[in-house]
């Protein structure tokens, strides 16, 4: 999930989920925007899904420094984040199109130009696999 306006941080995260991206891992966009119906009650949680039987909510402190993160392995509580992350996965954006329209041009890049020409190499380490887990998370902006 990206939300305006962006910090330094989610900059940072973009250009690393751009790379991820190159390197085979599915990487998809949502804006906050269209989150707004999902966060009647409050902002949503970063999660982390892995394996499909582990769930972690990662936590941070009031001056966004983690703090460590809870672990769940209810399967139905697993089950029920698994699929509305794959949801959101399903209605979002692939990384490389968002990051080409939004920062490949130097909009926004630190103050600067990103997009420099240097790509990825060709054989990234794990391959299509960037972790041996699954996982999912919802970001927000640190």
């Amino acid at each position: 999930m990206v939300e305006r306006p962006w910090t330094d941080y989610l900059r940072w995260q973009l250009h690393s989920l751009r790379i991820r991206a190159e390197c085979g891992e599915r990487v998809r966009m949502v804006d906050a925007v269209e989150m707004a119906d999902s966060e009647e009650f409050g902002q949503l949680p970063e999660i982390v899904v892995l394996g499909g039987r582990t769930l972690y909510q990662v936590r941070y402190s009031e001056a966004g420094i983690p703090a460590g993160a809870i672990r769940y392995t209810d399967p139905d509580l697993v089950l029920r984040w698994e699929g509305y992350l794959a949801d959101l996965h399903r209605v979002g954006e692939d990384v490389l199109a968002y990051f080409e329209r939004e920062a490949a041009h130097g909009r926004w890049w630190f103050g600067g130009r990103c997009g420099s020409g240097v790509r990825a190499p060709r054989r990234c380490i794990g391959g299509q696999a960037a972790m041996a887990a699954r996982s999912l998370s919802v970001r927000r902006s640190r």
